[in-house]
């Protein structure tokens, strides 16, 4: 029974956000679940994979390497999700997959205060564009940093 009003309770608050919100949510969610199911993941050598080998460098791995070149932020991101620990870019692609659900929300939040229906565009822009699933099926830092930037 606990269940059922858990779900309730999360329904009623979904349903008291703005409709604005709602409609950025539900398009990002749906743009989002597409890119993961239509789109296969992509690991390629050079930049993702020196990122991957300073992480297990950190980690003390076999295969470790310290690249000087590379900003270590990549590579602790990659420790963050299990990468390297779990030998799996199953929390990589988690990761990246709540950024691009999250990424149209952040525009919609950011422009919100001043007028919800052009946050809304925005939000929907961003959607649209495939700005915020590009990167979102690819072993590179970009989707991280489009995350991070918000």
């Amino acid at each position: 029974m606990s269940i059922l009003r858990a779900m309730a309770q999360t329904w009623a608050r979904f349903r008291g956000l703005e409709w604005q919100f709602r409609l950025v949510l539900v398009f990002s969610l749906a743009a989002t679940i597409y890119a993961q199911l239509a789109v296969p993941f992509y690991w390629g050598g050079g930049d993702p994979l020196d990122h991957l080998r300073f992480a297990r460098y950190v980690l003390g791995q076999e295969g470790g390497m310290l690249i000087p070149w590379r900003p270590p932020g990549m590579g602790l991101f990659l420790i963050v999700v299990g990468v390297p620990l779990l030998d799996t870019f199953r929390g990589l692609v988690l990761a990246y997959a709540f950024m691009a659900l999250a990424l149209p929300l952040l525009v919609y939040g950011m422009i919100r205060r001043f007028s919800r229906g052009w946050a809304a565009a925005a939000g929907l822009a961003a959607v649209v564009s495939g700005w915020s699933v590009t990167y979102s099926r690819i072993g590179v830092p970009e989707q991280l940093f489009h995350f991070l930037h918000f």
